[in-house]
């Protein structure tokens, strides 16, 4: 059985060795694209504790007066269809997690457009990514897959660390640094990279900013900066290069400036003819977004106000995509008024569950921490047990 690894964003390709109904165990797959006959520690031993174990969710519960007690499949989708079936299209919200199949994406925004009449979908990595979550999109528009790190004469990692994932890319780079490949690296701490690379900029938290609108102006067409320093060698072996990568780490996602420091490093690869390779934190981002799990976006990645649009999904869905009239976001969760109905697809809870929505239903592969946080619990299928 052929799927895609879910431990990380970098997407490599994988074999289930399957004995029955149960998964033993996990091979890469050849894949030129991204992992090439590759797996990480994670994927290849770690796939069958995550979907066999011991605490996984296999019957259906609801809470009563402060008691959980397991229900029956009718007795929980009478009690979910009862609750969401007296809400109102603004009372409602769905939070799915990135880290889903693209058919479950798919099918938790159909659900929404045209069960509840609601755009109020979202995920997680809006929060993630906080105010960089449009710049690190346009950044993601670019994107080059790992293959062209094995072509590259110099790669640049911003904010990139590969000891506890996505080691797949580190041996990529390994292998590009013994092939005479230039590799820098951009990281405020000491990192596995910095042994490989002809030149580790050390910024200070806070200062990659400057650092990298530095790298931009020392690229630019006209004449460079003659100043010396880091920035100006690292810009130095960027320009004197025939086909330059940058890597995106997860470093500085979660800064302030988060968005000015992706812009910059758009700027860079467009200064420089770069591709780049954004490494998301979450699995499946690029699937969520084109599956149009999120406020205002539909499927295919357009958006929510395509009039278009919205009529092909009503020949293609023989239901009618309501008008996107909604400010609400992941963002504004428990900020505005009380939803009747929260429902949460591979997500954790909020800490504030119980004050965001009268009723919470989770649909997940293993309970929430403390199982009496949501009013209704629902099994999910695991990766390996979807078509």
């Amino acid at each position: 059985e052929f799927t895609t690894c879910t431990f990380c964003g970098v997407g490599c390709q994988m074999r289930l060795l399957v004995k029955g109904d149960r998964v033993i165990g996990a091979l890469p797959a050849a894949d030129d694209l991204v992992n090439n006959g590759q797996l990480c520690v994670k994927g290849r031993f770690c796939v069958t504790e995550l979907v066999s174990g011991p605490k996984r969710l296999k019957r259906p519960y609801g809470v009563f007066g402060g008691v959980a007690a397991e229900v029956t499949w009718d007795a929980a989708i009478h009690m979910a269809a009862e609750k969401l079936s007296a809400c109102k299209p603004d009372e409602f919200a769905m939070l799915i997690s990135p880290n889903c199949t693209n058919e479950d994406l798919y099918a938790a925004q159909k659900f929404t457009r045209t069960v509840m009449k609601s755009h109020n979908i979202d995920t997680s990595a809006r929060t993630f990514y906080g105010a960089g979550f449009n710049a690190y999109l346009d950044l993601m528009r670019q994107a080059v897959p790992l293959e062209n790190v094995r072509k590259a004469d110099a790669v640049l990692c911003v904010g990139l660390d590969t000891r506890f994932g996505r080691s797949v890319v580190g041996v990529e780079l390994r292998r590009a640094y013994r092939r005479g490949a230039k590799v820098m690296s951009i990281h405020p701490r000491e990192h596995n990279l910095a042994l490989i690379s002809e030149h580790w900029v050390q910024s200070l938290p806070g200062d990659e900013l400057s650092l990298l609108k530095s790298l931009v102006k020392n690229t630019q067409k006209k004449p460079a900066s003659k100043s010396g320093g880091d920035a100006a060698d690292v810009a130095g072996t960027l320009k004197n290069s025939k086909s330059p990568v940058i890597l995106v780490g997860s470093e500085f996602l979660q800064y302030d400036s988060s968005a000015e420091i992706l812009a910059a490093i758009k700027q860079l690869a467009d200064n420089l003819g770069a591709g780049v390779m954004p490494l998301p934190a979450q699995n499946n981002l690029f699937g969520s977004l084109m599956m149009g799990a999120y406020p205002e976006l539909l499927p295919g990645g357009e958006a929510s106000t395509s009039t278009k649009k919205a009529d092909e999904l009503k020949k293609a869905w023989g239901a009618a995509v309501a008008k996107f009239d909604t400010k609400w976001n992941a963002g504004s969760l428990g900020d505005g008024k009380k939803l009747k109905v929260l429902y949460l697809v591979g997500e954790s809870l909020p800490m504030n569950a119980k004050s965001v929505a009268d009723f919470v239903i989770v649909q997940n592969i293993y309970p929430p921490k403390v199982e009496t946080d949501a009013d209704l619990v629902l099994p999910a299928a695991a990766f390996t047990e979807s078509d």
